[in-house]
């Protein structure tokens, strides 16, 4: 029985042996390729894990450089005077792909103003007035389609533009009076920052949809003896923190698509 036991454990061992020394072909990849222990042999006998070697990772940027140039309609000041306040008319951006990684942007729009806040004893108004933004985007999913992008942003906008106070209620409730007042047209010059994140994704062809949410504050405001404006051109009520953003943008390629989309093998 012994003797037994002691040809099959000799058996076994000869097998792995044999095992542990069959020849496994490299397999070239750009990428230094892992190496695995095969059959429980020696850590000094390791060869190429071919299945990984098939597999390259992408190292810096494979779209080049001059990418896209995307075209966009801001929906959301039309959206937001229609349903929400009385400030708003339309925007619009266009952005420039740099490796489908960076997208230095710029942004134009036309908004004016027209409410009466609740809980102020004022009216506010605002003409037409256009706003500028510049700023950059940075794409997180920069090797990827181009077609779906999640990425940060940051935008200076400015505008200058006139407002007034009007039906402005002067009244005492100690004293029992009233006296209404319109204050003159004033202009200022206002500017402020942005801050957020956003995503894009493919609706239709070049035609894609994308939204963003952005923390916002004013830097600097024209003095002006009856304070500052309620609203700004571009930022919205002044004293808000957050903005949206929610576009449908037409993307014009600079380059032969790298990765095609499924519309195109659909037509293979």
């Amino acid at each position: 029985m012994k003797r037994l036991i002691l040809i099959t454990l000799l058996g076994l061992t000869c097998s792995l042996s044999l095992l542990a020394r069959r020849t496994v072909t490299p397999v070239g990849s750009p990428v230094p390729a892992p190496k695995v222990n095969l059959a429980d042999s020696l850590p000094s006998d390791l060869y190429v894990d071919s299945i990984a070697a098939a597999q390259p990772k992408a190292i810096g940027n494979i779209y080049p450089l001059w990418d896209a140039i995307d075209v966009s309609v801001d929906l959301w000041p039309a959206l937001n005077r229609a349903f929400r306040a009385g400030y708003g008319i339309a925007g619009l951006g266009a952005r420039l792909s740099l490796h489908n990684r960076y997208f230095p942007a710029f942004e134009i729009g036309l908004s004016s103003a027209r409410s009466t806040p609740d809980g102020m004893n004022y009216s506010f108004r605002s003409p037409l007035a256009p706003y500028f933004k510049i700023g950059m985007d940075y794409n997180f999913m920069y090797n990827s389609n181009p077609d779906y992008q999640a990425f940060a942003l940051v935008r200076y906008g400015f505008s200058a533009f006139e407002y007034r106070f009007i039906n402005v209620d002067l009244g005492s409730s100690y004293w029992d009076t009233s006296e209404i007042v319109d204050f003159p047209w004033r202009r200022s010059v206002s500017g402020y920052f942005e801050l957020g994140a956003g995503l894009k994704v493919k609706l239709w062809r070049n035609l894609a949809a994308g939204w963003s949410f952005r923390y916002h504050k004013i830097i600097h405001h024209s003095r002006q003896p009856n304070g500052a404006p309620w609203a700004v051109p571009g930022f919205g009520i002044a004293g808000g923190s957050l903005g949206l953003s929610l576009s449908i943008t037409y993307t014009f390629p600079l380059h032969e698509p790298i990765i095609k989309s499924t519309d195109d093998k659909n037509k293979k």
